[in-house]
Formats: C-alpha cells, sequence, structure tokens
C-alpha cells in the first residue's frame, strides 16, 4: 500500500509541474487543496492558492516546463512529501 501512496503522490507531483506549465487553471484548481501555498523560493514569501490562480489566469504568471530530478517521496502516515 505504501508504494502506491508514493506512487500516486509522485504523479499528482508530476502532474502540478504540468498543469502550471500549460497554465490549465481548471486542472491546478481540481489538483490542490484550499490550504495549498505555494513558497516563492527567491523571496521566501507565500503564494496562495487563489492568487496563484488569478496570477497564472491573467498571464502575470507564466512557468516554463520542469522535468524534476531525482525526485524522492517520503511517506509520514497519511502524508506524502515530494521533494
Amino acid at each position: 500500500m505504501s508504494s502506491d501512496r508514493g506512487a500516486g503522490a509522485r504523479a499528482a507531483d508530476e502532474d502540478f509541474f504540468r498543469l502550471l506549465a500549460n497554465a490549465d487553471t481548471a486542472g491546478l484548481d481540481n489538483l490542490l487543496t484550499d490550504d495549498f501555498v505555494l513558497i516563492d523560493v527567491f523571496r521566501g514569501a507565500e503564494i496562495s492558492r487563489p492568487a496563484l490562480l488569478a496570477l497564472i489566469e491573467s498571464g502575470q504568471l507564466r512557468f516554463a516546463p520542469v522535468t524534476p530530478m531525482d525526485v524522492t517521496v517520503r511517506l509520514h502516515g497519511t502524508t506524502a512529501i515530494v521533494s
């Protein structure tokens, strides 16, 4: 079961990056939880789910395709952390 959860978390991570690159706000809206936050690694700021979706939909924020490397999934109870 835990390898299934790890595979599911990895698939969700891949979906996230694909949806970002495609500016698919409907897909992101479906994928992300209400309490989702994106951390701006340059400023250390948090971007809420509604703010992220609004910025992408308006075209103010765009993402290039990303191919994550050396992906690790850690399972902690019912939570999976993908890094």
